[in-house]
């Protein structure tokens, strides 16, 4: 068992200091029986009570650090931002069919979803909306969306059937709940 990496981490380098002190009673101890036979017996219970003291720490140390992983790369709510960018309004139109497509796809996983704000462009899509997406793994699973987003097509606003390239930016932001940072002395 490897406790290093509990002392590195500030969360758990308290609980690292106390097993390395637990482990070091329990070795005084064992050194102690092996010294003197009359402290077999005493040190038996001894013994049995620091291996559940390690067990506890160990267990409450991997899960500090399990939970601040989980907590700390996967929030459960996020913001949604989607932008129009080169293609004038058939890029808006674009916008807003990545932002219907998103909100269809968030209310098919079960989602909560609702818009911070939204401004709309002369032909009716979005220059840029926010949206709030709320639910189990919702950063994990869109955290690799954010980039630009680029289509090609003959849209219904153009009159001769040329091929117009439009653009829309997407950014995924986590809402996290906990703040944490350390101003080194």
């Amino acid at each position: 068992m490897d406790i290093s990496q509990f002392k590195q981490n500030h969360k758990t380098a308290y609980l690292a200091e106390s097993y390395e002190r637990v482990a070091k009673e329990e070795a005084e101890l064992l050194a102690l029986m092996a010294t003197d036979v009359s402290m077999k017996d005493l040190g038996a219970a001894e013994l049995a009570s620091f291996a559940e003291q390690k067990a506890t720490l160990w267990k409450q140390m991997e899960t500090i650090v399990n939970a601040g992983i989980a907590e700390e790369e996967y929030p459960n709510e996020i913001i949604l931002e989607i932008r129009a960018g080169a293609g004038g309004d058939e890029a808006a139109l674009f916008a807003e069919q990545l932002a219907h497509i998103y909100k269809n796809f968030a209310l098919k996983k079960g989602w909560t979803f609702q818009v911070v704000d939204e401004s709309q462009s002369s032909l009716g899509g979005y220059k840029e909306a926010s949206f709030e997406i709320s639910g189990k793994d919702v950063y994990k699973t869109l955290r690799f969306e954010t980039g630009v987003h680029r289509i090609q097509r003959v849209p219904a606003t153009e009159k001769s059937g040329r091929v117009h390239t439009s653009t829309a930016v997407v950014a995924i932001l986590p809402i996290r709940k906990k703040f944490s940072f350390e101003i080194n002395p």
